[in-house]
């Protein structure tokens, strides 16, 4: 695991019957490690910023969350689902649902530090894009044809990209809006390849964007 963040993060490994990010926390915003619905496996401890860290586990079958536990960071959406399958099921007969590949009505979500869609093919012409904030500040949307690599559009001093600079086109955005609300737009898109990213001073840099191939 590496820590691409601005700031420390840890990484736990928890077996545990709690929905997805329902785990219960306390005034602390943090959740007890002891808590009886739930069972830290392993951990990396808090990492500093641009190192990485390596953790080899032995796990049982069954559902885990992995997350970082500081203080708000879970409340703030860090974490994500993983389910382990008994050695002697072969991971073909499992059930998976079948992911949205190709859609003109993309829904997802920002937050710090990624962007999340449904989606990661369209077809040209009108693409509706319906997108919460689910971070705990406010996130830009914006819609980006380049061939520029993911996450290696080059950036200014200021920590941004020129949106009008050379490689890369910006057929339109969803402005800068506050946590927990939803953004919406509906553009006209060339065939091509596009970036969807935050583009405030250092998000993208953080990690917030994903690919979208127009056809």
């Amino acid at each position: 695991m590496a820590n691409y963040g601005t700031l420390p993060h840890e990484f736990l490994v928890t077996k545990t019957s709690y929905d997805p990010g329902k785990i219960p926390l306390g005034s602390d915003l943090r959740f007890n490690e002891e808590d009886k619905g739930l069972s830290v496996v392993d951990e990396i401890p808090e990492w500093a910023v641009n190192e990485s860290k390596v953790l080899k586990v032995t796990l049982e079958a069954g559902t885990y969350e992995l997350l970082c536990n500081i203080e708000g960071h879970y409340g703030n959406g860090m974490h994500t689902s993983f389910t382990v399958v008994p050695a002697k099921v072969k991971i073909s007969e499992t059930t998976v649902p079948p992911a949205t590949v190709v859609s003109n009505d993309i829904s997802g979500s920002v937050k710090e530090w990624a962007v999340a869609v449904n989606a990661s093919e369209a077809k040209a012409g009108d693409v509706t894009f319906t997108i919460k904030n689910e971070g705990s500040i406010p996130h830009e949307f914006i819609i980006v044809k380049t061939d520029f690599a993911p996450g290696k559009i080059p950036l200014g001093p200021d920590n941004r990209f020129d949106e009008e600079g050379k490689g890369v086109f910006v057929p339109g955005e969803i402005s800068e809006w506050n946590p927990g609300t939803t953004g919406t737009v509906t553009l006209k898109l060339e065939p091509g390849n596009y970036q969807l990213l935050c583009n405030i001073a250092g998000h993208y840099a953080n990690g917030m964007y994903t690919q979208l191939t127009v056809s």
